[in-house]
């Protein structure tokens, strides 16, 4: 009895050990990015978001949540690779999908647009779905909707 609580002990003691370094070597690499050549899935799940595109490229971002799925290819320039989200006010073009419309939007900077234009199907009202055409710049705004 008293060996296979001794085995038992040192098979605990070196399953604790083997976990640890395993787990030390994720640890790290944490804040590393791994680059591939090429990369073929089957299936790929992502839970917040995409970039396409590197450091100094035109990035595209495809994100998707319980409320809207969206993509957005920016005209600007990616600084980091880690601050996706601070592009370079510069022209964009943005497809979002929600569950009362789509539309598709262009403007001429991501942050504060001088000119925007949208192309837009809603279900406002919850009754039936509309098209929309919406132009705006700093004079002021014009819209087309169907009835």
């Amino acid at each position: 009895m008293r060996d296979k609580i001794v085995f038992f002990v040192l098979g605990a003691v070196l399953a604790t050990i083997a976990y640890t370094i395993g787990d030390l070597e994720t640890l790290t690499a944490e804040d590393e990015i791994t680059e591939l050549d090429h990369l073929r899935v089957n299936e790929l799940v992502v839970k917040e978001g995409i970039v396409v595109g590197g450091v100094g490229t035109k990035p595209i971002l495809i994100t998707s949540t319980n409320e809207l799925a969206k993509i957005v290819l920016l005209g600007g320039h990616l600084s980091k690779i880690d601050d996706f989200r601070k592009i370079d006010n510069s022209p964009a073009l943005s497809l979002e999908a929600k569950d009362n419309g789509a539309m598709l939007k262009i403007a001429s900077h991501s942050e504060r647009p001088e000119a925007e234009s949208a192309l837009a199907v809603i279900n406002g009202e919850g009754t039936k779905f509309e098209s929309a055409l919406i132009l705006k710049d700093l004079d002021g705004e014009k819209g087309i909707f169907s009835d």
